[in-house]
Formats: structure tokens, C-alpha cells, sequence
């Protein structure tokens, strides 16, 4: 069992053609990170195909959480390789890894508590040099026309993920699963080429779970990569066709759910929970 890359059709830069390419969004290759002379992650290695959604599970203390600050920056891998579309970006600031395309959600929604949620939508639209004050004052006609286009594109995500009637609400006054979706249409107005989900039902009622679920389905719908940690397998089977599992701090297998309810290593780890349907 493993993940296969997807073959998609890119344009060309230069000439507007179209090639077939294998592509890979996410690579780890031998990455280990320890703390003191414990290894958090273990030679771990994994892939993850382009436009995929791919599950990342495995019990508490696996690393799969220390995996999502490794590839967004958060920390650095004593040793290993990150990639993302081909391009290392190991040891990376977080910041910089956003501005290659690769942005990541944390197991406590965050969002800016006294914006309105209209505004916390807008504070994520790409710049696009527009925090220069000098173009401010030499385009103001394109500056006002981009900001025009970006209420625009916040008003329709906010409709898209059934956020409008809250859309002059403070973020603070969200519900767990409501300031999740708000956290969606933060990515959304962003349009990174791949996301970290990290544990997206945290702390959401289960009345909201089907809203998370198609939230989920929206973004990779956009043509966004996902890779998503969760412990809730239920709602990793609905999403994930492809489920890579950590423990110790190392893949041990990868797979679609039903697979992976027959591995034996799989078996072990959850002490025989996949296999009962866990």
C-alpha cells in the first residue's frame, strides 16, 4: 500500500502548452527531530500526490503533530529533508513557508477574536504589495478596485460555507465549529496551494461535523492539497481516500481505511481498535 502521485496537466509558463507530470506536493524524506534523546519523528518518510486529501493518524505521541510543525516551519528537523513542489524547503521560517504556498490550521481554531468575521476574511486576501504606501498613493484607482474584489470574494466565500448571517458578528462570539469554518474561508481568501489541517474537529459540536466535512470537500474542490491529522477515523474515512499512519515517530503503513483495518502493524498500534471499527 502507498501513496501514488497524481498525474495532472500544469501550462506551461512560457508557451501556455500543457505537459503530463507526475507531480508531488509534500515530500518527507528521513526527517527526524528530537528533543533531548528523544525522537519525536524517526526517519520518517511519506508523500503526498497533488490536489490529494490524505489522512495523517496514528495514537497519542505517534509525531504526527510535530510532522505538521516540521513541514510549516514551526520547528526544524535535526536531520531530513522537506520538499514541497519540488523545492526544499527544509528549516524554512514559517512565513516563508506560507509565501511558497503552504499554510496549516492548529488544534484551536485560530482567528482574530474582535474582527468581525468579514474583516477576519479580508485580513487574509493576498497582499499583493498593497501594504507599500507608496502604491497607495500613485494607483489609488487599482487599490480601491482590489479591495473592492476582495469584499467581493469574502462575501461569496462567506455564503459558500453558510457564514453570511454572522458576517458583522466579532470572531470571539463563534462557535468552536463556526471560528473552523471561518478558519476555511481564511484559507480560501488566501489560495495557498496546500493546507495542514491540524485536528479540524477539535473542539466542534458534533451538529456541526457534516459543515466540516464539506468544508473540507470545498477547499480540496479549489484545487487545494490537504493533509489532515485527525483522531476522529470516522470522519477520516469520509474524507481521506488515502491514510498514512504514524507511530513512534515513523510511517508504518499507508492506505484507504479498509486497508488499513487489516494491517497488522495498524492493528497493534491502536491495540486491535481499527480492527473492531474504532
Amino acid at each position: 500500500m502507498s501513496i501514488v502521485t497524481s498525474e495532472v496537466k500544469h501550462p506551461d509558463a512560457t508557451t501556455g502548452s500543457t505537459d503530463l507530470a507526475r507531480v508531488t506536493a509534500l515530500e518527507l524524506v528521513d526527517v527526524w527531530k528530537y528533543f533531548g534523546a528523544a525522537a519525536a519523528v524517526a526517519g520518517c518518510t511519506l508523500s503526498v500526490a497533488d490536489a490529494a486529501v490524505v489522512g495523517l493518524i496514528g495514537p497519542n505521541g505517534a509525531g504526527k503533530s510535530t510532522v505538521a510543525d516540521l513541514v510549516s516551519g514551526f520547528k526544524h528537523p535535526d536531520k531530513g529533508r522537506v520538499l514541497f513542489q519540488g523545492r526544499d524547503i527544509t528549516g524554512l521560517p514559517p512565513y516563508r513557508v506560507a509565501r511558497a504556498g503552504l499554510v496549516r490550521t492548529f488544534q484551536i481554531a485560530r482567528v482574530w477574536p474582535t474582527l468581525t468575521v468579514m474583516e477576519n476574511a479580508l485580513v487574509a486576501a493576498p497582499d499583493q504589495g498593497r501594504e507599500v504606501i507608496w502604491k497607495a498613493f500613485l494607483t489609488p484607482r487599482k487599490l480601491r478596485a482590489a479591495e473592492s474584489a476582495d469584499r467581493v470574494r469574502a462575501r461569496s466565500l462567506l455564503e459558500e460555507f453558510d457564514m453570511i448571517g454572522l458576517k458583522n458578528d466579532t470572531a470571539e462570539t463563534l462557535s468552536g465549529g463556526q471560528k473552523r469554518l471561518l478558519e476555511f474561508v481564511r484559507i480560501m481568501m488566501a489560495a495557498p496551494r496546500m493546507v495542514v489541517l491540524d485536528e479540524p474537529m477539535a473542539g466542534v459540536n458534533p451538529v456541526m461535523a457534516e459543515r466540516i466535512v464539506a468544508g473540507v470537500r470545498r477547499l480540496n474542490a479549489a484545487g487545494i492539497t490537504v493533509l489532515m491529522i485527525e483522531h476522529n477515523l470516522e470522519f477520516v474515512e469520509e474524507v481521506c481516500p488515502t491514510v498514512v499512519v504514524m507511530a513512534v515517530g515513523a510511517v508504518i503503513a499507508t492506505g484507504s481505511m479498509d486497508e488499513l483495518r487489516r494491517h497488522p502493524e495498524v492493528i497493534g498500534a491502536y491495540l486491535g481498535g481499527l480492527a473492531g471499527g474504532e
